[in-house]
């Protein structure tokens, strides 16, 4: 059996650990001013910014307007209660109750303890005292039922018998809503990372995550890709790419596994001279194939490549037998790759993940061996626009 994959939230998925790291999530607000100049730290501030907005919408409060969050847990039994204090002192309660992947109680289900917390807080000032809360209004509380793994129903339905239940607007987030919210934000932090992709995983594992289909649409649409993006077939992952392969693929194609050159892409670059001279091409097969969209395996199969990646993702080294060299099948040209690594994923299944855009650094003619290296762009973020690549593969040439 292969060594697991060293997870913090594989294992530790019960819903305590899951109150703590929304906690910690939301909690970055409040260190807005102590982390300027760090840059991964003020994404983890933006990132607690746009939690609060997913939830404060509804009351359309902005987070410009927000002084500070205190978070308590466990008062009067609910899992994460927010106190909200606005720069004008008005002041709001977030009722969270958090599920990983039990279904609400029948009292949950009748009141998600937002009567509970009336009658602790209403008229009694030392527990008001005790949530540093000075202007308490029943009015300005705001549940919100936030589960990650699967539901029983459908959130919408949910989220309207609650409702109509409790007579409030009630929050209902789920596993895709919160992978939409630390998406950005996996590369500045082990911790959302982890967290990010465990769940990933699970809702993927489980049929719960949205259709690749819908994935790749928005993806097109946007005309850019972000490092990280994950796939459960090499087709999903090419269609990505469809405005400049010039063809989308289904269940029944069976996309090349050495890659698909991007014919008019290569011609561009030659044609526009974008190569720098210590860049220049060998012509051994006479092929443009000067960049190329690839899913590389990086676990052991029987297979005559040999790909290295070290473990930051930087540095990808491939060795190729002689053999397919010389049935031109090894593409000597290639100086640029957008590369999707198939892995195992901690539940055991075959996945393709997004590792961004990669340049020949070296290319070793004797051992049949080429090092690529990671080209660092801003956001993480590869644009899929024809003209946009072209820009900043200038850039990467100077």
């Amino acid at each position: 059996m292969e060594r697991e994959e060293n997870r913090l939230f594989k294992f530790a998925t019960k819903e305590l650990s899951q109150d703590a790291f929304i906690s910690w999530c939301i909690n970055w607000f409040n260190y807005k001013e102590d982390v300027k100049g760090n840059k991964n730290k003020e994404k983890l501030c933006k990132m607690s910014e746009e939690i609060l907005n997913k939830i404060l919408s509804s009351k359309k409060i902005s987070v410009k307007d927000i002084g500070k969050v205190d978070i308590v847990r466990q008062f009067e039994n609910i899992d994460i209660l927010v106190v909200v204090t606005l720069k004008n002192l008005e002041q709001y309660l977030i009722i969270i109750e958090d599920k990983v992947s039990a279904s609400l109680s029948n009292h949950q289900r009748k009141d998600l303890y937002v009567t509970k917390l009336i009658k602790a807080l209403e008229n009694n000032k030392e527990k008001q005292y005790l949530l540093s809360l000075s202007n308490f209004n029943k009015d300005n509380i705001i549940p919100v039922f936030w589960k990650t793994s699967e539901w029983s129903e459908k959130k919408e339905d949910l989220k309207k018998e609650l409702e109509k239940n409790i007579g409030k607007e009630v929050i209902c987030i789920n596993g895709n809503d919160t992978l939409e919210m630390l998406k950005e934000f996996t590369q500045c932090s082990d911790i959302v990372e982890d967290f990010y992709t465990c769940l990933q995983e699970y809702l993927r594992f489980n049929n719960q995550l949205p259709e690749d289909d819908y994935c790749v649409e928005k993806i097109i649409k946007n005309e850019k890709i972000l490092e990280g993006t994950t796939f459960t077939k090499n087709y999903y992952a090419y269609n990505c790419f469809s405005n400049l392969i010039g063809k989308k693929y289904n269940g029944k194609s069976h996309p090349q596994t050495g890659g698909i050159v991007l014919n008019k892409l290569s011609k561009r670059i030659l044609d526009e001279k974008i190569l720098n001279n210590s860049n220049k091409l060998e012509r051994r097969n006479n092929k443009e194939n000067v960049i190329a969209v690839d899913t590389i395996r990086f676990f052991t199969f029987g297979t005559s490549y040999k790909n290295y990646l070290s473990v930051d993702n930087r540095i990808w080294t491939e060795e190729v037998e002689k053999k397919i060299v010389d049935k031109g099948e090894f593409y000597t040209n290639l100086r640029y790759i957008f590369l999707f690594a198939r892995k195992l994923n901690p539940f055991r299944k075959e996945q393709y993940e997004f590792l961004g855009l990669y340049k020949l650094a070296k290319y070793d003619e004797k051992m049949n061996t080429r090092q690529w290296k990671k080209c660092e762009l801003a956001d993480n973020q590869i644009p899929l626009n024809e003209d946009e690549i072209i820009k900043v593969i200038k850039k990467l040439e100077k």
